[in-house]
């Protein structure tokens, strides 16, 4: 199975950054924090932020649109699949894991 993250231009500079490229599994003042993925492959940045409520759908805040799509590896990392993204149709998985970045590719709005 297939595993995807749809992230911002900020995390993913974070990410390319990093050798291996890895998810960070930490906010920006170095606290864990659960890291959100999904199984679904969208093509689109407004196809993302709709299934997956993130960017400006976001009921917590709205945010940036996500600019890129990030194939994950979760080897060896444990992960939790809570059915459905609550108000969006998107697959959701949460990991306090640092997932490898496989693949980036950037999303059209």
């Amino acid at each position: 199975m297939a595993f995807y993250r749809y992230v911002s231009v900020g995390e993913h500079a974070v990410v390319t950054a990093s050798t291996p490229m890895r998810v960070p599994n930490v906010d920006r003042f170095g606290k864990p924090k659960v890291v959100y993925f999904t199984a679904d492959l969208y093509t689109s940045a407004a196809a993302a932020e709709a299934a997956l409520m993130i960017g400006s759908l976001n009921p917590f805040g709205v945010g940036p649109p996500p600019a890129y799509r990030l194939d994950l590896d979760l080897t060896g990392i444990a992960y939790t699949h809570h059915g459905t993204v609550a108000g969006g149709t998107g697959s959701e998985y949460t990991t306090t894991g640092s997932p490898l970045v496989t693949a980036v590719t950037g999303m059209s709005l």
